[in-house]
């Protein structure tokens, strides 16, 4: 059956809810020590949190502030300039006093000149800030470290989706809500509805149930608690007709917060080179698509694969078999071959607008918009587990295959001595003159072996003869044999090409 809902049940206990605080800025000290005066957060401070400003001291002297928790963060030395704000803001005078005094007002005294309109603020009731860090893990917005003892001041802020209220479900029997039915049967309250997003996820997969709980898995673990990302980078590999990039642009990059996710095609590695910073403090990344991938490019996309020190997940989507710049020895992967098309979505009898059979992309993509706070609900109560392994049995035998047609032409193209297929050759003239030379004597040079192949595939991970011999003997072990080499001037191996 290609209906998600044949064996998917949604749970109904929740997970990962931990909700961000925001504009916790207030000092918390209630004595002085010795003095014993309060400075109890006083009115003044309350009335700047209770209208939702803000105001702080950083480590290197500014002190910053800001009208509301989304509103821009200004930052300034001019105290004169603050207490002319905060006084507007607040609708009284405002003075923010650098010089401490040996002895302070006491509680009652201060209350009473606050009354009549005279407020104070000395400088050590400010929080001191260290700095500003990208912290996922950190559910607050200003935060103390316990390893210096030191509050900093968290950017990130979780978006819509991670922060939404879930209720969890509880079980209701039918008489319970409606007094006429006999006690009996149970009824969920607050369970999720039947989710298009599920059943878009259950065809990328092939209608695999298993398939379909890894890839479940891999984003429900994450969404739950960013603490628990998996290091294991998906590949999904499908033609254009397949809608695996419907999953990043309309479903992860929503879901974790568009400031968190980063899409790379070949168009944006160009700036990520000039300022590799456009990829900081990000959850997700969606390479998409790469083509022609050489050295320098590889490297400047090295750093965004999933590691224990970084905060992000990683989704490679592909159209055509090219991963040359995924290392595959040093890289955690799993690739999934989507072989459907989206014409080929299975649209089950629940779906409510189940007589439109015919599901556009676009009328897809408008589902899964509407159904984003229902699959939340699914994400949040999914019993899931953290993906540490790559799923075995997986679809990375179509690479392979891929690579192996490659070496195959390859060969054919040696033995039928055709110099247009090596017409990329020619970027180098010495090489490609060395070959034409080595034709017309029906030999080829084993050491340019390496160097041939990798100006024709640039983006296969080949790079060294002893890499690439074996592969070739594997496809004509009479050619490539040790006893078909010619031994030329200066100790130069050649291959013989004159019996093929």
């Amino acid at each position: 059956m290609n209906d998600v809902y044949t064996f998917f049940k949604s749970g109904n206990t929740l997970y990962g809810t931990v909700f961000y605080i925001r504009n916790n800025w207030v000092k918390k000290i209630s004595n002085l020590g010795s003095i014993g005066y309060y400075l109890a957060i006083d009115d003044k401070i309350n009335r700047i949190k209770d209208l939702e400003g803000g105001i702080w001291l950083m480590s290197n002297g500014d002190i910053h502030y800001r009208f509301s928790p989304n509103a821009t963060v200004h930052a300034t030395k001019n105290i004169s300039k603050i207490n002319t704000l905060f006084s507007n803001f607040l609708g009284c005078n405002f003075e923010l006093t650098l010089k401490i005094p040996k002895n302070r007002t006491p509680i009652e005294e201060l209350q009473k000149l606050n009354n009549e309109n005279t407020w104070s603020l000395y400088i050590d009731q400010l929080l001191l800030v260290e700095s500003e860090v990208f912290n996922p893990y950190q559910t607050e917005e200003f935060y103390q470290n316990k390893a210096d003892n030191l509050f900093y001041r968290n950017t990130f802020i979780p978006s819509y989706y991670l922060n939404m209220n879930v209720p969890e479900p509880k079980a209701i029997q039918w008489n319970e809500i409606d007094p006429s039915q006999p006690k009996g049967d149970y009824y969920i309250h607050n369970s999720p509805k039947k989710s298009i997003t599920l059943q878009y996820l259950y065809h990328i997969t092939n209608y695999n149930e298993k398939r379909f709980y890894y890839l479940l898995n891999w984003i429900a673990s994450f969404f739950q608690d960013l603490k628990k990302k998996s290091n294991v980078t998906l590949i999904l590999y499908g033609n254009k007709n397949s809608g695996i990039d419907i999953l990043f642009d309309y479903i992860l990059s929503p879901l974790f917060g568009s400031n968190y996710s980063f899409k790379i095609t070949n168009d944006i590695i160009p700036s990520i080179q000039e300022n590799s910073k456009t990829t900081n403090n990000k959850l997700f990344y969606n390479f998409h698509n790469l083509k022609e991938i050489d050295s320098t490019k590889e490297k400047a996309l090295s750093a965004l694969f999933p590691s224990r020190k970084s905060f992000s997940q990683l989704l490679i989507t592909i159209e055509e078999p090219e991963l040359s710049y995924v290392n595959k020895n040093d890289t955690e992967y799993t690739l999934f071959h989507t072989t459907t098309t989206l014409n080929q979505i299975h649209i089950p009898d629940w779906y409510n607008d189940s007589a439109n059979t015919n599901l556009t992309k676009s009328k897809l993509i408008n589902a899964i918009e509407n159904d984003l706070e229902n699959f939340t609900k699914i994400l949040k109560l999914h019993t899931s587990t953290t993906i540490i392994e790559t799923f075995k049995n997986d679809d990375r035998n179509v690479i392979h295959a891929s690579q192996e047609d490659k070496l195959v032409l390859f060969v054919q193209a040696i033995k039928q001595k055709e110099l247009d297929y090596f017409k990329k050759i020619k970027s180098d003239e010495n090489l490609f003159e060395t070959l034409e030379k080595d034709f017309e004597k029906n030999l080829i040079r084993q050491p340019n072996l390496i160097k041939y192949f990798a100006k024709i595939y640039p983006k296969e991970n080949i790079n060294s003869t002893r890499t690439l011999m074996p592969l070739l003997k594997k496809i004509d072990n009479k050619l490539f044999d040790i006893e078909n080499i010619q031994m030329g001037a200066g100790g130069k191996k050649y291959f013989k090409l004159s019996s093929f």
